[in-house]
């Protein structure tokens, strides 16, 4: 039980990273950026959802438009591209953390 809230308070901080992150991508990409840390960054997040399990997947779909509402527009914060590529092994980290917790520890 203890290992199924820890996976749902980890997939509800993987959905708002990803969310964030992607602001951050359109935002960089509306003032003329390349955006491509971002893209990639953005790619490995999405890429954890692939991997989990049904009941999980099915948690992710119910509170994705919660989240999503409730997350502040792009414009509201400040993207730069050094920003990205300074966050990026962070970034990296974090969805390293996510994936373990939510997938690996499920196989």
């Amino acid at each position: 039980m203890e290992d199924l809230a820890l996976k749902k308070r980890s997939l509800v901080l993987l959905i708002k990273e990803i969310l964030d992150q992607l602001n951050e991508t359109a935002e960089l990409k509306a003032k003329g950026g390349s955006a491509a840390v971002s893209m990639l960054l953005l790619r490995e997040m999405c890429s954890v959802l692939r991997e989990l399990e049904p009941e999980l997947m099915e948690l992710y779909l119910e509170v994705l438009p919660t989240l999503a509402s409730a997350t502040p527009p792009a414009s509201a914060r400040r993207f730069t591209e050094e920003k990205a590529m300074l966050s990026e092994p962070v970034k990296r980290r974090f969805v390293e953390r996510m994936r373990d917790q939510l997938v690996k520890s499920a196989a």
